[in-house]
């Protein structure tokens, strides 16, 4: 007779055996570089065994490898517990935070790792760069130049590079770009950043070559760089006679400015197509009536507008300064090269005038991506000496999430609900053309406005994007901008007490002229 007790005791081994089973699959998938199926087996075994170590560390590294970053914190955090001394984790956390832009929290995990080992170059290095995310120069350049000491990496060197250039110290920038170039010369982020501080000093004839080897080898991208092989050939005359297709840029603000470009190409060529980013079709193709311009095809569809083409030359928007932008003297001083609807415009000329203000100013505040964003957007509680400046309507321009800035701007700017912003450009542009003014920091708006002629001062930080040349004014790109650059990194006192005396001093009364 069988013993009930004996059937129902588990087996004691039994969670074990199925633990190495996971585990030992996961191993397998992972070696053969399959992370997914990894990732499933190694969860089924925390599933078992919560509180194994290498378990949990194996597993942030492959969400992190495969860019699922919170998922990769809540393993690098529940391993952190197991073992709180490893400098290694402390060290893998503080990567997956600021990569999901927490980057305070990022600060903490890299100084906890160099507690725990204070000669880690890669941590020294990691929070240095983040230091100078966060606008710590001071700090960065310490932490920095201790990673150096330690190891003369090219990671280093770049952040190294990086720091001097957001301080506006560009030859210190190109020299610690250039050592890290002898010890790679084909690094395309290199070039790429060496190419960036050429051309704000206006060096462009090395500066866009570089701009160009970075901008292909980095993004991989499929367009077809012109094949010349004699520096003279890079000029207008390269472009006579010939059919021409344009491919766009990847972003909306660069293809706006690079398409400052395009009426020189029109003035030559036998035929020219342009590709661009659909939200610029229609204004495009009121702009450039002589060309064909067509939206641009997503890449993942595996199908590209370009592989239909016959033309004789393939060139992205953005190779094109190269060839047409060679000194300052080449920059047309025509104010406009973008045309929005007149009918559009007059709609929104009738909608100001319902404000009964003389004058009509339109803002935008923040702008950039990423590791730019904090140093080019301005908070909108800083500007309101400006917005409480007398019979001016203020037009909210802004795009994309300002739902903690909603009060102050409910209060002082006037906005329409049928307005989007980000992705009605054509809308946007009508709506900019029939405005006296626009400020703005450097974004898409900043672009639209300067390439639709429309007066626009733009706010730069202390150390200007490349676009803006160290904030020469007038602006070479917009012959209708003025820049207002900081005179003291991350202040915006001054530009802000520059704007306002600007406005009170030439048409904000009352009684005076609304021209800007």
């Amino acid at each position: 007779m069988t013993n009930t007790a004996t059937l129902n005791t588990p087996d004691p081994d039994k969670d074990e055996k199925a633990f190495l089973r996971f585990f030992n699959k996961a191993l397998i998938f992972q070696s053969n570089n399959q992370y997914p199926q990894a990732i499933e087996y190694y969860e089924k075994a925390v599933s078992l065994k919560p509180d194994y170590l290498p378990t949990r560390q194996v597993l942030g590294y492959l969400y992190q490898a495969t860019e699922q970053y919170t998922e990769a914190l809540i393993q690098y955090r529940h391993a952190i517990k197991l073992h709180e001394y490893s400098a290694t984790l402390q060290n893998s956390a503080g990567l997956c935070e600021e990569l999901c832009r927490n980057l305070p929290a990022a600060k903490y995990h890299y100084k906890m790792a160099i507690q725990l080992e204070q000669n880690s170059a890669e941590s020294l290095n990691n929070l240095g760069n983040v230091c100078r995310k966060l606008g710590e120069y001071e700090v960065a350049e310490k932490y920095l130049l201790e990673a150096l000491r330690l190891n003369i990496s090219i990671e280093t060197l770049a952040n190294l590079g990086l720091v001097m250039e957001e301080l506006g110290k560009l030859s210190l920038a190109l020299s610690f770009y250039e050592h890290a170039l002898r010890l790679q010369p084909d690094n395309p982020q290199l070039n790429w950043n060496k190419s960036l501080v050429l051309l704000s000093q206006g060096h462009f004839d090395q500066g866009w070559f570089l701009y160009d080897q970075g901008k292909f080898a980095k993004t991989r991208s499929k367009q077809i760089s012109p094949q010349v092989t004699d520096k003279s050939e890079f000029s207008i005359e390269y472009f006579r006679d010939k059919s021409v297709y344009i491919r766009g840029e990847q972003g909306i603000g660069d293809e706006i400015m690079f398409a400052s470009c395009i009426p020189d190409i029109l003035a030559v060529a036998t035929k020219c197509t342009i590709e661009c980013d659909g939200r610029l079709l229609l204004l495009f193709q009121r702009s450039f009536p002589e060309a064909s311009v067509v939206g641009q095809c997503d890449p993942s569809s595996g199908k590209l507008n370009v592989e239909n083409t016959d033309a004789d030359v393939v060139i992205s928007m953005g190779s094109l300064p190269r060839f047409v932008r060679r000194n300052y003297s080449d920059f047309p001083p025509e104010k406009a090269f973008l045309y929005s609807s007149n009918k559009a415009e007059e709609s929104w000329r009738q909608r100001y005038t319902t404000k009964q203000k003389s004058v009509n100013i339109g803002i935008s505040w923040k702008g950039g991506i990423n590791d730019e964003s904090r140093r080019r957007s301005t908070e909108l509680n800083a500007w309101t000496n400006i917005l409480s400046i007398k019979n001016i309507n203020f037009v909210n321009l802004q795009y994309g999430d300002i739902s903690d800035e909603k009060e102050i701007a409910d209060k002082y700017l006037t906005e329409w609900p049928d307005t989007n912003h980000y992705h009605d450009i054509e809308q946007l542009a009508a709506q900019i053309s029939a405005l006296d003014l626009v400020i703005t920091v450097s974004n898409a708006t900043a672009h639209l406005a300067g390439a639709l002629g429309v007066p626009v001062f733009i706010l730069l930080p202390h150390s200007p994007n490349w676009r803006w040349f160290m904030g020469k004014n007038p602006s070479p790109w917009y012959g209708s901008a003025t820049l207002f650059t900081q005179k003291k990194t991350d202040d915006w006192k001054d530009v802000f007490e520059a704007i306002e005396h600007t406005l009170i001093s030439t048409c904000i009364t009352e009684e005076s002229s609304t021209d800007i």
